[in-house]
């Protein structure tokens, strides 16, 4: 009888709610209101505090995350955290740089507490300081830095000081325009003498100070740099050292397999220049408005291209384009005068090593080309290096190397009059690329002579000329 009665009135009840259609909705409304409340009281949960230690100190700034969610918190400065949670027995994650990251099951806890492990792999970084003596980095009382050879090998340059830039704080390092393998200037702390070179660090080659830089090093046979800023640091070398010191140490083989290994490697780029100066192209040769075949500023006309004299002091060439051309705006005349420069590195390493001494060898072959035409470069770096234990307390580090470098031409600079680029950057805005290309004549005398728009002068001139017969070749050996 009482099941029958309660049918009889769900059924009444269903039949006027499907006959007011508000009212259908209202009831599918509060129905999910009634199904959410459980899972509301859940979601609003508990508050879990505690505290965070490592090494017995409280620990500020420690990461909490609830784990699987975007929900978390910081240890404040006593090390201290409060985070709400929900679910079925929530994980806590806790994680800082310097200690291994700990999850931790809440397990219905209010109260979690958590003792840090501090990641010995992280804090134990080693750096070479004086003499070749390797010492844990968080252990000195100066300021160091750093340089794997991944780092230096992944972008391999020719000149190996030029691999630390950008990758050691506050160096400073200028590349001359000497072209392919320049030299450079590094400073580390700061410009310390008038003189050009009185800046510059010390540079220790497996413990031995060198002279002059290792620019010709090759980067395939370092195994780390050690840069040295601090006046503490310098102290270890002494007055030369007091600019900064850079520390190579090279490749020993000590960390090879027992017996024979070797590896072979080749590392290929490609230059080009991209930041070239922005030039006017409105304006053709001259001044006040007024074109001038012979002019190298670029204040004449407007061009619009009307026909002017040719600027050619060869007869033969000036008839062959008939003695006029169309003046427009040349705007990569510029941009035509260099080249796609490339390197390519190829290298091989042998070690041959056992369990009281252990043997390295290294040769690399660069090939460079400068992105000036006839600016080119081709190295060969032989290195030999053998380490023995002796005695319990004695070892023998014995190393040499020779290191060939030939330049085909070694670029002038600055405003010298054999520097090409000097003639390339002031080159009017009509002067065309084909007619420069065409560097050079014979007279009627016989005699060579250079094709350019302003003869008789050293003011201006033709770089393509210069780059093909001004020539500065260099070899240079070094043992």
């Amino acid at each position: 009888m009482f099941l029958y009665f309660y049918t009889v009135k769900l059924i009444n009840l269903y039949y006027v709610i499907m006959k007011k259609p508000y009212l259908f909705c209202l009831s599918i409304f509060l129905l999910q209101i009634l199904f959410a409340l459980p899972d509301q009281v859940q979601a609003q949960g508990t508050t879990v505090t505690g505290a965070v230690t490592g090494e017995g100190a409280s620990l500020p700034g420690v990461n909490v995350i609830v784990k699987g969610t975007s929900s978390g918190t910081v240890t404040d400065v006593d090390g201290n955290y409060s985070l709400s949670v929900s679910g079925d027995n929530p994980i806590l994650v806790f994680s800082s740089v310097g200690y291994n990251t700990q999850e931790v099951p809440v397990n219905g806890r209010s109260t979690v507490n958590v003792a840090m492990e501090v990641n010995l792999t992280e804090l134990g970084e080693i750096v070479v300081t004086a003499l070749g003596i390797a010492k844990e980095k968080r252990t000195l009382t100066y300021s160091t830095q750093e340089v794997s050879s991944e780092g230096i090998e992944e972008a391999r340059p020719v000149n190996l000081t030029e691999a630390l830039s950008g990758k050691v704080a506050g160096i400073a390092i200028t590349t001359t325009g000497a072209g392919v393998g320049a030299p450079t200037k590094v400073v580390l702390r700061g410009n310390r003498s008038l003189q050009s070179n009185g800046s510059q660090p010390l540079y220790v080659i497996d413990g031995i100070p060198v002279g002059g830089d290792i620019s010709d090093i090759s980067p395939n046979d370092v195994a780390s740099i050690s840069v040295l800023k601090g006046g503490n640091a310098a102290a270890l070398y002494g007055s030369r050292a007091n600019n900064g010191a850079i520390i190579v140490t090279t490749k020993s083989g000590s960390d090879a397999q027992e017996g024979v290994t070797a590896n072979i490697g080749f590392n290929y780029q490609v230059n080009t220049p991209i930041l070239l100066t922005k030039y006017q192209n409105q304006y053709a040769q001259g001044s006040a408005g007024v074109y001038s075949k012979s002019a190298f500023t670029s204040w004449g006309p407007l061009m619009t291209g009307q026909m002017v004299d040719h600027w050619s002091n060869d007869p033969a060439y000036l008839a062959s384009v008939g003695g006029t051309y169309a003046l427009t705006p040349q705007e990569d005349n510029l941009k035509d005068f260099f080249q796609n420069g490339h390197t390519l590195a190829a290298s091989v390493g042998v070690s041959f090593n056992n369990e009281n001494s252990n043997t390295h060898f290294n040769y690399t072959n660069t090939d460079g080309k400068g992105i000036v035409p006839g600016n080119d470069l081709n190295r060969h770096y032989l290195s030999l290096r053998n380490t023995t234990k002796l005695h319990e307390k004695l070892t023998l580090d014995a190393k040499a190397s020779y290191i060939r470098s030939n330049y085909s031409n070694v670029l002038f600079s600055g405003e010298n009059f054999d520097n090409p680029m000097r003639y390339a950057y002031i080159l009017p805005r009509n002067i065309r690329t084909q007619d420069l290309e065409h560097y050079q004549f014979v007279n009627d005398a016989g005699q060579l002579r250079q094709h350019f728009y302003v003869s008789r002068s050293n003011e201006a001139g033709n770089p393509y000329w210069t780059a093909n017969n001004v020539r500065r070749p260099r070899i240079s050996e070094r043992v």
